[in-house]
């Protein structure tokens, strides 16, 4: 057990989320990027000779793994052509989303979907992970609310170590699904739901309590016999949930719909190859007009939702590509449904597209994304 701690898929899904350096001008981000990218560049050294012989030597190169390749290559053309290739390629400030992330994805990619590493032990580190940020956040609030500790929160809603109650949410979220994984048939498995719904809760998201109770309802409907009690109980349960979390105080960056309207007018300005990755900002003060007084007011660098963020930076051949990575890694997970490791990637996959419809996602949300394509792609492999 021990020497699992030491393994890649804990550092990967368990140690992350925990990764934050208090020195740091951005102390939850960034430390985490670096120390995912460094990890990634490590494991691919150590198995360099295995991962170039599953690809190259053997030539199984497979259609996820093409499209995703050939997104980043888009990525990079449009980035180069943009003129502001040096933010493109290191990301901007408290994102680190460039290309040299993305790329470090990819590499992941082909770690997770060359290599073979026991499916439980993902299992367990997702599971562990989960758990323990659901604890710590609950600790938090502990702290926050009752021994007034000076805890790191915005407006009240706890974090975790993620600097943003939104990303902790969105980790908890789609950890979830995997939790249910490893827990199947455990007594645990009810403590465990209620963990994960107090830790969402706490954060005050409303697209991470969302994306829970949809993984909810379909994990309750798929072991009911009279699925319209189960989506009668299931709706009891959600809309008091969904109000308590709407009622909370709206923020400035919460106008998504006028974020979504400039996104549309910024992609129009620039339809075909887009501004460049990491260049939303650019994009969408483009749009401003006199009367957008409000909005020159603050900071708007990303489109809040994950389809026009990519429109804007690529144009429309590269939401072309990114809509099709999905409907590849749809294609595989649902006909598996019925294995409890496949339906886990799908339920974890529907989790990131609601997440990444409505809010900014950051590095630990994208190595969900990465990690069920690539196991999407061993299941396709797999027929």
């Amino acid at each position: 057990m021990i020497k699992n701690f030491f393994s890649p898929p804990f550092f990967y899904f368990t140690f992350l989320p925990f990764v934050f350096w208090p020195n740091f001008v951005d102390k939850y981000e960034l430390p985490k990027v670096i120390f995912f990218i460094f990890l990634t560049f490590i494991i691919i050294g150590f198995n360099f000779r295995g991962i170039v012989a599953q690809n190259l030597i053997k030539l199984k190169i497979k259609r996820i793994q093409l499209l995703i390749f050939t997104l980043i290559i888009i990525f990079t053309l449009t980035s180069g052509l943009a003129g502001n290739f040096s933010r493109s390629f290191w990301g901007q400030y408290f994102r680190y989303e460039g290309l040299l992330t993305l790329i470090t994805y990819f590499l992941f990619f082909l770690i997770i979907s060359s290599l073979d590493w026991p499916v439980d032990a993902w299992g367990k580190a997702i599971s562990l992970g989960g758990i323990l940020i659901s604890l710590l956040i609950i600790c938090q609030a502990i702290g926050f609310y009752l021994l007034r500790l000076p805890i790191y929160n915005y407006n009240g809603r706890l974090a975790g170590f993620f600097g943003n109650p939104n990303f902790a949410a969105a980790y908890l979220a789609l950890a979830f699904p995997f939790c249910c994984y490893r827990l199947q048939g455990s007594t645990l498995k009810s403590v465990n739901w209620f963990l994960f719904l107090a830790a969402i809760l706490l954060t005050g998201s409303r697209s991470g309590l969302l994306a829970f109770i949809l993984v909810t309802v379909f994990i309750a409907s798929q072991k009911a016999k009279r699925k319209l009690w189960i989506a009668a109980g299931a709706l009891v349960v959600a809309i008091p949930l969904m109000v308590a979390i709407i009622w909370r105080p709206a923020s400035s960056f919460d106008a998504r719909p006028i974020i979504w309207q400039k996104a549309l007018e910024a992609w129009s300005k620039k339809p075909i190859l887009g501004w460049g990755i990491e260049n939303f900002e650019f994009a969408f003060r483009s749009t401003l007009n006199r009367y957008d007084f409000d909005l020159q007011m603050i900071r708007v660098d990303k489109a809040h939702n994950e389809f026009l963020e990519i429109l804007v930076a690529s144009g429309v051949i590269g939401l072309l590509v990114y809509l099709l990575v999905i409907k590849e890694a749809f294609q595989a997970l649902w006909p598996k449904r019925a294995d409890r490791w496949a339906r886990a990637n799908l339920l974890g996959f529907g989790a990131y597209l609601v997440l990444s419809s409505l809010n900014v996602l950051n590095v630990t949300s994208y190595l969900f994304f990465y990690f069920i394509l690539a196991n999407a792609s061993r299941l396709k492999e797999s027929n």
